[in-house]
């Protein structure tokens, strides 16, 4: 009969193993400093150990989910009591079935990181270092690096967010506006120059208002220094009229990707750091004003990010929300009215760093690949 290794050998084996990686990962000159160690990865060299292991683990650990991964399953458990080094427990393992074209050795294989910078970014820090093409997706894209006995990779999200993204039943979309449905950056790049203009009494130039770019309103005011709360409300009113006189478009695929979440009767909100008059005309203009629940404007009293802002919140049943947004604004608001922030990664503009370190959890490219993901959830 096969035998294995009882669990206080294996947290043993696995302190070792880290242990010896940290070690290596320093001399090196691979410095993860606070980043968290999310979980480590055990290989087994056939089903019967796969079975045996996962009876072992199941007495001191919680099943956190067995799929089907390429062909095998994956079993994700949290541990009880983890696994300790200095003052850094790592709690979850990973347990992959053996893949019947290839051949392990039984024992750790990996350790997983959580940063919370681009994958670009942080390899930029260790250019003397080889990494491993970044397999790119969009839920937990990775970046690893090799050495001769071991792997670390690299993610922007602990294995059980993942997990708990992959397993949420959504029931509520909530968009944000400009830069994610509709294409209006140069539109308001424009508005915001010449409300400053009026504003500020001087020209303000286009250069000006794109290094002093923000989002919402409460941004350009610290960053123009219009203090007297007299000259904010002339400056949202100025601009809602101004920004009734624009043209706007909807980015290609929004309208498929809207019918669809109709369709599916998945619950739409608007979460916009616009007024609402300026809001309604581009929605009624755009033909798309009746795909939507609630709209979350911005007001004299809030704005996005913050939650009172979101009157959405007040249908929210059973199920999970995700909020699709450009901005690290947006990815602040998700985390406040605790949806998923997803990236809309489409905007020429949007800087996939700042995303990241505002805690964007999934990231699309296209409209498209977020209807396609939508699809793939029924």
């Amino acid at each position: 009969m096969k035998t294995i290794m009882d669990l206080e050998t294996f947290i043993a084996e696995g302190e070792y193993f880290l242990q010896r990686a940290l070690l290596r990962m320093r001399r090196a000159g691979l410095d993860i400093g606070t980043c968290d160690i999310d979980h480590l990865c055990f290989r087994v060299h056939s089903e019967d150990e796969y079975s045996l292991y996962k009876v072992l683990l199941s007495e001191q650990a919680v099943l956190l989910t067995e799929v089907p991964v390429n062909g095998r399953f994956i079993a994700t458990f949290k541990l009880h009591q983890g696994f300790r080094i200095g003052d850094r427990v790592v709690n979850v393992v990973e347990l992959p079935a053996p893949k019947k074209s290839c051949t392990y050795l039984t024992g750790f294989e990996h350790l997983e990181v959580v940063i919370s910078e681009s994958f670009e970014t942080f390899q930029a820090h260790y250019p003397h270092l080889l990494f491993e093409p970044v397999a790119r997706k969009v839920l937990n894209s990775e970046l690893c690096l090799k050495f001769e006995d071991f792997q670390v990779k690299f993610h922007h999200n602990s294995l059980e967010r993942v997990i708990e993204i992959e397993e949420a039943e959504l029931s509520d979309i909530v968009f944000d506006l400009d830069g994610t449905l509709v294409d209006s950056l140069q539109q308001i790049l424009e508005v915001n120059r010449r409300v400053l203009s009026e504003i500020l009494q001087r020209d303000v130039t286009q250069d000006e208002v794109i290094t002093n770019f923000h989002s919402d309103f409460k941004g350009i005011f610290v960053a123009f220094q219009i203090v007297e709360e007299a000259a904010q409300r002339r400056f949202i009113q100025r601009w809602s009229t101004l920004s009734k006189e624009a043209s706007y478009f909807l980015f290609e695929g929004v309208m498929s990707l809207l019918s669809h979440c109709k369709d599916q009767s998945l619950r739409l909100h608007l979460w916009t750091a616009r007024d609402f008059e300026s809001t309604i005309h581009i929605l009624d203009a755009l033909g798309v004003v009746e795909y939507f629940d609630s709209m979350s404007c911005a007001n004299e009293e809030s704005s996005k990010p913050q939650a009172t802002n979101f009157i959405g919140s007040s249908s929210r049943e059973v199920g999970a929300f995700i909020m699709l947004g450009d901005s690290a604004t947006d990815m602040l608001a998700a985390q406040n009215i605790k949806a998923i922030a997803a990236a809309a990664s489409w905007n020429s503009v949007v800087v996939h760093d700042d995303l990241i370190k505002a805690g964007a959890e999934i990231s699309f490219k296209k409209p498209t690949e977020f209807l396609n993901w939508l699809k793939e959830r029924w």
